[in-house]
């Protein structure tokens, strides 16, 4: 009902972005909440660092989209599907333009993925992001940003990240992204297991 209220004038979506297959999960009826109903998705001006320090909003536009079973993901192991394929599809992020963050956003469909392991098992390659005291080494983000190599072919650059995971075991999450604001530029804030899962 959120979207039809005057409490929000965001237009309903008829269409999400496509998700890489999760072994052993599937997309159930009804899912199409996640890019139609905002709460599901997140959407807002992406931030920028302000000419007097801290963050303000910048010209780039952004959607951050979950997987539909997002929800359904409520072991760690369900985000490590095989070793030798340990990535699991979460969200997709797009946006307007090049957004030169820590998560490396490049105009257009951005696919996040998380892996639950260390960096060995979940093919990090060297070198080795340094994990803030937050982050305890076993969880890791990986984003996929379009590049077009000219003159007509898709591309994607992969940028990787430490995660820091907050658990919440009394509360039920729902399988949600958000945007995130930090002091120096937007993150992302993905639902795993039951809890929250910040991008650094």
């Amino acid at each position: 009902m959120a979207e039809s209220t005057c409490c929000s004038n965001v237009p309903r979506r008829s269409a999400g972005p496509s998700f890489d297959p999760i072994t052993g999960f599937t997309t159930t009826t009804g899912t199409d909440q996640v890019y139609a109903i905002k709460g599901w998705y997140d959407e807002q001006q992406l931030a920028v660092p302000a000419a007097g320090g801290g963050v303000q909003p910048g010209a780039v536009h952004g959607v951050i989209i979950p997987n539909p079973v997002l929800g359904q993901l409520n072991q760690a192991t369900d985000f490590h599907p095989t070793s030798s394929k340990p990535w699991v599809h979460v969200a997709t992020a797009n946006v307007t333009g090049p957004y030169s963050s820590k998560l490396h956003l490049r105009n257009g469909d951005n696919k996040i993925y998380l892996c639950y392991g260390t960096a060995i098992e979940c093919h990090v390659p060297g070198p080795v992001p340094t994990c803030p005291p937050s982050a305890d080494g076993k969880w890791w983000a990986k984003i996929e940003s379009p590049y077009w190599l000219w003159p007509f072919w898709l591309s994607h650059k992969a940028t990787y990240r430490c995660v820091t995971q907050r658990p919440h075991p009394s509360v039920k999450i729902p399988g949600t992204v958000r945007w995130r604001w930090t002091v120096d530029d937007e993150t992302g804030w993905i639902r795993c297991t039951n809890g929250c899962c910040q991008v650094n």
